[in-house]
């Protein structure tokens, strides 16, 4: 499993509040949410050399909407 993958799962869990499909669906929303808003800031700051770091949340979100 990748890397990427491994942290959306973590992040999923960590935002999941109940064992529902329902519960889960509202937790990679929410993650979603939150790695876009990092995506967001890395792009403001982009000239500091972070393209590394906003490809690195790219995939995260790849592995996000896969599940």
């Amino acid at each position: 499993m990748s890397d990427a993958k491994n942290k959306a799962i973590e992040l999923v869990e960590k935002f999941t509040m109940d064992n529902t499909r329902q519960g889960e669906r509202n937790g990679i929303k929410s993650a979603l949410i939150a790695v876009d808003e990092i995506m967001l800031h890395i792009r403001f700051h982009l000239s500091y050399g972070y393209e590394k770091q906003l490809e690195w949340r790219q995939e995260v979100k790849n592995e996000l909407e896969k599940l």
